[in-house]
């Protein structure tokens, strides 16, 4: 709605302002004196493209204007502070985004690989190779998403947005949609001192809204399920791009190394860590993990798990702290936590993953909680903490990077595990979380919540360690003969386990 009034032309000292004058066909010229910023100004009429110069006489800003047919809208400026120079101009120069079968998509800012090792390239090729996954991948600039999908507005989520409805339409095997950039949550990227402090140093590929939403960045309108199945890497370098490249490369390999008890053990084993602040929650979040568990242990997976419950009303249980590490240093597959939780801390205290010893062995975090899955924030929190480490830490960590409640958090740690294990078996974890959204995606208030702030930190395409042949293992060490040594002409002997 607009509302057009006559008015004095005082325009409050401002160094700039924008007005209407009604047509004057009758007289040969117009003489106007304003009330705006005693300086060199300019008067610009917008409707026939005139520029006008002005003078300063008793205080006042004056210009002659020639009469006009029709009423035409005029733009004054003060010369010194009203007017903004522009300190470049840059060739835009529009690139393709034709269909050439593209399945593998990373989004990246130039700033992370136009000087030095093109860690970017590196990994779009990784995920060309075989045991990549053999995928067709693309490399696509922010800048040019922000130049051809959102206005030539920098900065903005909407660019992202857009690029991926037109790949839903136009791109028709595009599967993933991976993010090498760490983003900063809307609030706190909108003045010029935000944009000073944070551009190219821990904002450089936008998130969705506040709380930051990876699902909802890559969606239709404000549904919670993304077009693509989506990963970040909230790289602030270069060298987080090829550390986390190096891991995976390695988790990859892990479903081809020997059948051995020392190569293959780790990945069937899960821990379980529940925390809580009273009796009722604590009871809730161990049923939750127990069904979780049953699933884990009593489908394909066939999973060890190992778990610690909170048996303190204190806000941090730190009892457990060595047992936790031996599992971890000794590998997991699987970390499940569930209880309360902040971007940087758990309810269990845990030791700072650089402290793990656990080369070659990452496991996939679930954290069950508020907040933990917030990477969008200016500090690094608990997920960057474990992805980020070099050759420590986990593969991947999936958690809200808002609030959360404990029904709707075991609901859907069932529904997760389930569609792994059963309804998509042998699919990626970025296109089980996809599924599930899309499954949900006119759920309703907390749910709803739920899905569009839980983010996904780690590669889209990362899989479970799941066999598709029966993988038994004769462990030799843990059985042994009575006698010890059996002869060829010994009669009987047995076997003790």
């Amino acid at each position: 709605m607009s509302l057009k009034y006559p008015r004095a032309f005082d325009f409050g000292n401002k160094s700039e302002y924008n007005f209407d004058l009604p047509s004057d066909k009758q007289k040969a010229t117009g003489y106007y004196s304003f009330q705006i910023r005693q300086s060199a100004s300019i008067c610009f009429d917008i409707s026939n493209k005139i520029r006008y110069s002005t003078k300063i006489n008793s205080g006042k800003v004056q210009v002659i204007v020639n009469p006009t047919s029709a009423e035409s809208g005029y733009y004054m400026i003060a010369e010194n502070d009203g007017s903004r120079k522009v300190s470049g101009i840059t060739v835009f120069k529009p690139r393709s985004y034709a269909y050439t079968g593209q399945q593998y998509i990373l989004i990246s800012n130039k700033s992370l690989y136009e000087t030095g090792p093109n860690y970017v390239k590196d990994y779009a090729d990784y995920r060309s190779s075989s045991i990549g996954g053999n995928y067709k991948t693309e490399i696509l600039e922010i800048q040019d998403l922000y130049d051809h999908f959102g206005y030539g507005i920098d900065r903005h989520f909407v660019s992202v947005k857009n690029w991926a409805g037109f790949a839903k339409k136009n791109w028709k095997e595009a599967k993933f949609a991976m993010v090498l950039g760490k983003a900063i949550e809307y609030p706190y990227m909108r003045t010029s001192n935000d944009v000073i402090n944070n551009v190219d140093r821990v904002f450089f590929v936008p998130t969705f809204g506040y709380p930051g939403s990876d699902n909802m960045l890559l969606s239709e309108k404000n549904f919670p399920d993304p077009y693509l199945a989506a990963g970040r890497l909230a790289a602030k370098s270069a060298d987080d791009i090829n550390n986390y490249l190096d891991k995976l490369k390695i988790y990859d390999q892990a479903l081809y190394s020997p059948q051995t008890i020392d190569d293959k053990y780790w990945t069937k084993k899960v821990m379980h860590l529940g925390g809580g602040k009273n009796e009722f929650e604590q009871l809730s979040i161990t049923n939750s993990l127990n069904n979780m568990a049953a699933l884990l242990s009593d489908t394909i997976y066939g999973a060890e798990v190992t778990s610690f419950f909170k048996n303190t009303y204190d806000v941090v249980q730190f009892t457990i702290n060595e047992e936790v590490k031996e599992i971890f240093e000794n590998g997991v597959s699987i970390i499940n936590f569930f209880g309360h939780s902040s971007a940087g801390s758990w309810d269990f205290s845990l030791q700072n993953p650089k402290d793990y010893k656990n080369y070659g062995k990452y496991p996939l975090i679930n954290s069950f909680g508020c907040y933990s899955g917030n990477l969008h924030a200016n500090l690094g929190g608990i997920s960057e903490s474990f992805v980020l480490e070099k050759d420590k830490g986990a593969i991947a960590f999936f958690a809200s990077t808002g609030s959360a409640f404990i029904s709707s958090l075991s609901t859907y740690g069932y529904r997760f595990y389930n569609t792994l294990l059963n309804t998509l078996r042998y699919k990626t974890i970025g296109e089980a979380i996809t599924n599930i959204a899309f499954q949900n995606r006119n759920t309703q208030f907390a749910d709803k919540a739920l899905y569009a702030q839980l983010t996904y930190h780690g590669d889209p395409a990362i899989k479970l360690m799941l066999e598709r042949q029966p993988d038994y293992v004769f462990d030799e060490k843990s059985i042994s003969t009575i006698p010890a040594n059996i002869q060829a002409t010994t009669n009987e002997y047995s076997i003790k386990r």
